[in-house]
């Protein structure tokens, strides 16, 4: 039977675009197996890449085979993600890059700071963690996140240029992480493997005096370039403490004006019996067991309902807010952004469906109009629906959350301030 209208064009779409990857699937599958013997070695010491897919992953049907009777050319989809070419690959390479060992610490090579300028680092790095965290209880630790995201404000490493200043001499942001994830075994994470990786303030005051130590400048220069950055860092996070003060404060005025009656702490107690005080027939327990969980549950709306309940809660949903922009600023997510930006240049161009004017100051003191492709939320809705983001990552109110959020990243002015 075919279905007709909204639903049955929908299945066409579906059973086209199904038709079009098992097409390119099996393309590259042909192309693949035409590669060159010196090269199905190193695919073959890939080979657990394509498998687990029962015939469902890129590879097609033989990405399911493990060991050595694994199809090469199951595995090639990936490691051309990766790599961008084949051409190249040999066994020897990847055994190097896996047996590369991470940065160690040299206790020679740190700039020894004082007191003074341990205390400051210090508060600043307090700081950081109390306006960026994934939990309501740390923040005493930096979390990876959070640390990249002071390395950038501070202009520590090559990103410094974006924040006013010059980065310091030889030193690399992904270099400096590694510094960051070679103390993270060290710290407890309660048997939680999922756990975020986090350190100390000590720990992160000791990386940062071990990258000092690794600038060309002299110590007491490296310092001296780091404290400019460091001051700059320190207005960025007190302006974010600012902000944190200001929404906690216009959140107490919203929920006053919206709850008037809130003053009487018993009024919700008489409207919550008075609603709910028999139980249905489908309880099973006794009325004495429903009061008391009418209690409890009375009591812990009370609880909740302190103003300083909600300003944790509140102070929380900033902090994680924070934790998850820095997140987007991390190694591998920049790393991802760059070697895929044509990719997703390409994918923007094929579904923005408005543009935006952009406010140009000339050098001649004219402001000149520019026109800017703009994607709005029906058009990445259906960019979602297309990949299979919705619903097979998210809801629909998480594809509106993450449109919502997102920040634009070229300012577009406005005729009075282009």
């Amino acid at each position: 039977r075919v279905s007709i209208g909204p639903v049955g064009a929908i299945e066409v779409d579906k059973a086209y675009q199904q038709e079009l990857l098992e097409e390119w699937k099996a393309q590259r599958r042909r192309e693949d197996a035409a590669r060159p013997e010196s090269i199905r070695p190193a695919l073959r010491y890939l080979n657990f890449l394509g498998a687990g897919g029962g015939g469902g992953g890129a590879g097609g049907g033989d990405g399911g085979r493990a060991g050595d009777e694994a199809d090469p050319s199951a595995v090639a989809p990936y490691v051309r993600i990766a790599l961008g070419d084949l051409d190249g690959l040999t066994v020897e390479g990847l055994q190097a890059e896996l047996t590369r060992a991470g940065p160690e610490f040299d206790m020679s090579a740190v700039v020894e700071l004082n007191k003074l300028q341990t205390n400051k680092l210090r508060e600043v790095l307090k700081d950081y963690a109390l306006v960026s965290r994934p939990s309501p209880k740390a923040t005493e630790v930096l979390f990876r996140p959070t640390f990249c995201r002071f390395l950038i404000d501070s202009g520590l490493v090559g990103q410094g240029a974006a924040t006013g200043g010059e980065a310091q001499p030889g030193l690399l942001y992904h270099r400096a992480v590694r510094f960051f994830d070679a103390l993270v075994p060290r710290n407890s994470t309660d048997g939680v493997p999922e756990a975020p990786t986090f350190a100390t303030i000590d720990q992160c005051v000791a990386v940062i005096s071990q990258l000092l130590g690794q600038s060309r400048l002299p110590g007491q220069a490296a310092w001296a370039k780091f404290e400019q950055g460091l001051s700059r860092a320190q207005e960025v996070v007190q302006s974010l403490l600012k902000v944190r003060a200001g929404r906690l404060k216009e959140h107490m005025r919203r929920l006053d004006a919206d709850d008037p009656s809130a003053t009487d702490p018993d009024e919700p107690r008489f409207e919550l019996f008075g609603s709910l005080g028999a139980p249905p027939k489908a309880f099973e327990g006794s009325l004495s067991d429903w009061h008391l969980g009418l209690s409890g549950w009375m009591e812990l709306i009370k609880e909740q309902s302190l103003p300083e309940s909600i300003a944790e809660r509140c102070d929380l949903g900033f902090a994680v807010d924070n934790y998850l922009r820095d997140m987007v600023i991390e190694p591998g997510c920049l790393h991802v952004c760059l070697k895929f930006g044509k990719v997703f240049e390409d994918l923007f161009s094929a579904y923005f469906d408005g543009e935006r004017l952009k406010y140009t100051l000339t050098p001649e003191g004219d402001v000149s109009l520019t026109h800017v492709s703009h994607m709005s939320f029906a058009s990445f809705f259906r960019f979602c629906v297309d990949f299979s983001i919705f619903p097979s990552l998210c809801a629909f109110h998480g594809a509106w959350f993450a449109y919502a959020g997102a920040d634009c990243a070229e300012e577009l002015g406005s005729l009075e301030s282009p």
